[in-house]
């Protein structure tokens, strides 16, 4: 038996290190903020419709719409899980969030 901890939730597979979380959206996109004129003006990604955050809960936001596309085309490539070592940009955005 391996050691470790294990989800045995439907929703996840794998160790409590590399949790790798079942697929739980269909549609990606990238959105512009509702006020242009905001000094806040920060592009948001959506997941079905829903924006998406960081497991610290904070909201996916970027200054530059480039990077905001590039993370959402990582999103996007994901099949029927989400495998981290697969969203590199995802996985820096989580460690540093405050640099976007």
């Amino acid at each position: 038996m391996k050691r470790g901890l294990t989800h045995q939730s439907k929703r996840y597979v794998g160790n409590a290190v590399n949790v790798i979380l079942k697929k739980f959206y269909k549609r990606v996109e990238v959105l512009p903020p509702k006020d242009p004129l905001s000094s806040a003006y920060k592009f948001s990604i959506f997941l079905d419709g829903k924006v998406s955050k960081t497991p610290s809960q904070r909201q996916l936001q970027f200054r530059k719409p480039e990077l905001a596309y590039l993370v959402a085309a990582e999103f996007d490539s994901q099949d029927q899980y989400l495998i981290p070592s697969t969203m590199p940009l995802v996985r820096i955005i989580q460690i540093f969030p405050l640099m976007l």
